[in-house]
């Protein structure tokens, strides 16, 4: 049976389903009911269906077009391929304008108590419908004149190309060109301890990546306004916060995220008491903000590159060998992807398709092409086509990057039986949170040590508490480190939808949001001149950052409740569901839903009504071992920071100019030369010890 095959005899029994669904209710010919179109009830559901039926062939028709072309275009970034995913994502939104439009006038309402299924359908499809007292309906060849600016700023980001330091011991003499990629140096800025080298590559990524799409961004802010109008919403933010289903929503995170804090607080002075002893040539306030070139990653979101530097237990540290373990076993980038299979089919769930393992690309290609080296997973709309992009390494921060992208593959086999519109998440943050739901048994010592990447440890039994408090740390660093950076993001960008942060101030406000809720500092100057949160990739391909907060928290209420399914005695933080069949039955229930009912109620349903909406708790409790021992540990630090100027860390007077390099390493490379750095030396020879890198 080929893909389109496939996909019509899947619709075909969704429809039967349907009419099944509407005789369950008792409906006959003799029950007539008016509706606003004057039709009886049944003849109501056999209209509904029929237009259900039209609409989402051809959306799936629409969206299999358009995911080619966005595969296309990011593992061969060019100009023709460019123009086609502007075509067929034009194609596919104007469609949807016809979608809204059709079903808004529908008299859907009256489904809600004879058929829930089409109801639910038609409620997805008219939300948010058409408002042609905003603008008259556009033909379709005036949408295909329109400026797709998210894929013009993705392609700068994806293009950005930088100098490596010149210092560094490892290029002095390998001459190596001005073609480091993001992930290039992502890789290069959690492995160096050199404030110097931190702060070249921090201000080098900005200038390549937000400071050149700044214009373009907030023209893409204009666009995404007219574009929601469209729909009946007053800007962006509604139409985005629409596909939560809660009207409490901001209220709500922002509440959870509040609960984070005290133990944030906690972690944030450990780590800055570190850093003031670790970098005797970096400024570094008691009571102040932490400069955040320091931290490991391009944008600081998650802490865990330096790790190594500030575990609580230097001599009970059994994670810091795993990148070594992985190389010395001769794994390759496909190991990793066949371990993370092998851990989502010991819970019963689906192994990966052969269009998977033909088509993924999971290695940075070798013969020049410029490729899109952000992680993402590909739905391809047929049922069986299934696709990872990846510029895989072989350490531990790709296996764990893997088990999140094979996380969303899993989300989207499981509902591919469910019409267009279900056949996604509950809400975006729940796609986000089952490979991380997954890696939380994953990362466990228990787990490692069954797969080989841990050794067996005899010291463990005695220093158990040692090795508890470095593991919780660990996960700390990313877990409780990221929902208060994820907030940020569409904290200051709803606020730049909204009009209340002015083209003029959008570098002031985003420091003043970091500083205020992360306690972070830019190491040198900055100015309006600057965009610095365009160094983050989804400031650039406008994907909507709530999902992160969300699933941030969401994953420990799901992990909570897979434990309880299996009996887990002990602490949260010790379960593991690797083998657990029980916990991945009740897992796929939740998958093969989609979004063909409410979250709240899909939650509600998984946690046998203990969860309507997030809840911080399961979180808080996980790393309650970790906050004691924090409260102790810190009791003569200052809890908090205090600074007078968000746009410069205490101390720091210098300014991007200031930067003492040789002026041939201030620029950086044509976007038209296609060699990658990792052709030109070896990755082996620098990774000495696992580090962690994101962006």
């Amino acid at each position: 049976m080929n893909a389109g095959t496939f996909m019509i005899a899947t619709t075909f029994l969704y429809y039967c389903s349907l009419v099944l669904e509407s005789k369950g209710n008792n409906l006959n010919s003799n029950e007539v009911k008016e509706d606003t179109k004057g039709n009886n009830s049944q003849k109501t559901i056999e209209e509904a269906i029929a237009l259900m039926d039209e609409m989402d062939r051809k959306l799936t028709e629409l969206a299999q077009s358009l995911s080619h072309a966005t595969w296309d275009w990011s593992i061969n970034i060019t100009e023709a391929n460019s123009k086609v995913l502007d075509v067929k994502s034009m194609e596919l939104r104007f469609y949807m304008q016809e979608v809204y439009d059709k079903c808004s006038r529908f008299p859907w309402k009256s489904l809600k108590e004879k058929n829930a299924t089409l109801y639910r359908w038609f409620e997805l499809a008219s939300k948010g419908h058409y408002n042609s007292e905003v603008e008259p309906i556009m033909k379709q060849e005036k949408i295909e004149q329109e400026e797709d600016f998210s894929s013009k700023m993705l392609e700068i980001y994806a293009k950005a190309r930088v100098c490596p330091y010149p210092e560094n011991e490892i290029f002095k003499d390998s001459n190596v060109p001005c073609t480091m990629t993001i992930s290039d140096t992502a890789f290069l800025i959690a492995k160096s301890r050199n404030s110097q080298e931190l702060k070249y590559y921090w201000l080098a990524i900005r200038r390549e990546t937000g400071e050149k799409y700044k214009d373009l961004f907030l023209k893409s802010i204009e666009q995404d306004n007219k574009q929601a109008k469209r729909y009946g919403f007053k800007s962006k933010v509604e139409y985005n916060i629409n596909k939560y289903e809660d009207a409490e929503f901001l209220k709500n995170i922002a509440t959870q995220k509040k609960r984070l804090l005290p133990l944030y607080k906690e972690i944030h002075a450990y780590v800055r008491n570190k850093l003031i002893k670790l970098y005797k040539d970096v400024f570094i306030a008691r009571d102040g903000p932490i400069p955040v070139h320091l931290l490991g990653s391009i944008n600081a979101q998650i802490w865990l590159a330096i790790y190594p530097d500030i575990m609580p237990y230097p001599k009970y540290e059994e994670y810091q060998n795993i990148g070594k373990i992985m190389q010395e076993k001769g794994m390759e980038p496909i190991d990793m992807f066949l371990m993370a299979e092998e851990f989502f089919s010991s819970i019963g769930l689906k192994n990966m398709t052969a269009h998977f393992w033909k088509y993924s690309v999971i290695e940075k290609p070798r013969d020049g092409r410029q490729i899109d080296c952000h992680s993402s997973a590909h739905d391809f709309n047929d049922g069986k086509n299934f696709r990872i992009k990846m510029c895989s390494l072989v350490d531990f921060y790709s296996l764990q990057t893997v088990f999140h992208e094979m996380g969303h593959i899993q989300y989207q086999m499981h509902y591919a039986h469910l019409p267009y519109l279900f056949r996604r998440s509950a809400n975006p943050g729940f796609h986000e949170t089952i490979g991380d739901v997954i890696l939380l048994s994953a990362m466990t010592p228990d787990y490692l040590r069954s797969v080989g990447l841990l050794e067996n440890n005899t010291a463990k039994n005695t220093k158990k508490y040692e090795y508890e408090i470095n593991f919780l740390m660990k996960m700390a660093l990313e877990h409780v480190v990221s929902p208060l950076y994820a907030y940020i993001i569409d904290h200051w960008r709803h606020r730049v939808y909204k009009g209340y942060i002015k083209p003029d101030e959008l570098n002031t406000k985003y420091w003043k949001y970091r500083l205020r809720y992360q306690g972070v500092c830019p190491p040198v100057k900055r100015t309006e001149k600057h965009f610095d949160i365009g160094a983050k990739y989804h400031i650039a391909a406008g994907v909507e950052y709530n999902r992160y907060l969300f699933s941030s928290i969401l994953q420990f209420q799901i992990q909570e409740i897979l434990c309880n399914e299996i009996n887990h005695k002990g602490p949260l933080h010790e379960c593991n569901i690797y083998k657990q069949k029980k916990a991945g039955e009740l897992l796929a229930k939740l998958l093969k839903q989609g979004k063909s009912k409410s979250w709240k109620e899909i939650l509600n349903e998984f946690s046998d009504k203990k969860y309507t909406k997030l809840d911080a708790t399961a979180l808080v409790n996980y790393f309650e071992p970790l906050m004691k021992w924090l409260q102790r540990k810190n009791m003569k630090e200052y809890k908090g920071w205090n600074s007078t100027d968000p746009m410069s860390c205490p101390g720091a007077n210098d300014s991007d100019a200031d930067t003492v390099l040789p002026m041939e390493y201030l620029i950086t490379a044509s976007p038209n030369i296609n060699t990658t750095i990792s052709r030109t030396f070896n990755y082996r020879k620098i990774r000495s010890t696992t580090r962690t890198y994101s962006f």
